[in-house]
């Protein structure tokens, strides 16, 4: 029953590709579950504190039509709050212990996407300063740092590449065979593009695409690089993603905050308060709206009729 508790938790903020919503709910489907009862059971069975594996928080986003700036916000403290009430809902299910382990890849791709190492570290820097001061106990962080201590920021990743790192023919054949890679594949693309539209404004559309295409399949080919060092490193936790996930995936695809779009996490966004609540957002998108920028979130004062 524990286990059923348990996965019944994480589907509830569970991020769906568009092809899962639109053909069932992970809830009631046993594809969706199996991968994850597994790791959940044996965390049962073995009276062992439940790991869940998330490669996220990886640095903000360089884009300030997203962004505020290179540092955590709000966004971060609300999204690392529900993961830390997350864990605690879970626990009460599991008595031996959960921890959320946040496995920060900016390191793995920052060069890729116009983001410093300089600004990575001190972002991952806020991270951890917000697990401490907000007490979150059932997160911590771990990063490439910690798998390759005491090596530069370029070896660390030549080497990631070189004992996990695919052929970009693979990544390419997968493409083509996969629906469910090519859903990913867009969806980086996208960011991509956006991203160097802003960046690289003198530069024509098209040569932006066709560099974002070429930047994605590399974005690809490490995150999945990264992937394959926290299954080597980490064989029994339950690994979580920031993509929408489909039917019977390994990873299961997790929510922290309401948003937008399914794709949307707090260091592509800013956090907006409106009437509903609060939400991810392009930060365009909020001033477009008209709300007001306040501290580090945008809040949006209902207007009168």
């Amino acid at each position: 029953m524990n286990t059923n508790n348990i996965m019944a938790l994480l589907l509830a903020n569970a991020r769906h590709s568009e092809q899962v919503s639109h053909k069932h709910h992970g809830l009631s489907c046993p594809s969706c579950q199996a991968p994850h009862k597994q790791k959940i059971s044996r965390a049962i069975q073995t009276q062992q504190p439940l790991l869940l594996i998330l490669p996220a928080f990886p640095a903000k986003s360089a884009n300030r039509l997203k962004t505020i700036s290179a540092e955590p916000d709000l966004a971060e403290v609300m999204a690392l709050r529900n993961l830390n009430a997350l864990c605690e809902k879970i626990h009460a299910h599991h008595p031996y212990g959960v921890k959320l382990l946040i496995c920060s890849d900016g390191r793995v791709f920052n060069d890729l996407v116009f983001v410093s190492d300089e600004e990575v570290s001190r972002y991952q820097q806020g991270i951890m300063r917000i697990i401490a001061d907000e007490s979150l106990s059932y997160l911590s962080t771990w990063s490439l740092e910690d798998e390759y201590p005491g090596m530069d920021e370029a070896s660390m990743r030549a080497l990631l590449m070189q004992d996990c790192g695919e052929s970009y023919e693979r990544v390419q054949s997968r493409l083509h065979a996969d629906e469910s890679f090519l859903y990913q594949f867009n969806g980086i693309h996208r960011f991509m593009t956006e991203d160097m539209l802003f960046l690289k404004p003198d530069e024509s559309k098209n040569k932006v695409r066709n560099d974002a295409k070429k930047i994605t399949y590399e974005v690809i080919r490490r995150s999945n690089a990264w992937s394959r060092l926290l299954a080597n490193r980490f064989p029994h936790g339950l690994r979580l993603s920031i993509h929408p996930q489909p039917c019977g995936s390994d990873k299961l695809g997790i929510q922290f905050l309401s948003a937008s779009n399914r794709w949307a996490t707090p260091w592509h966004n800013v956090l907006l308060k409106n009437q509903q609540g609060w939400q991810l957002m392009k930060r365009s998108e909020a001033e477009r709206l008209g709300a007001v920028f306040q501290q580090d979130h945008y809040v949006l004062e209902a207007r009168p009729c």
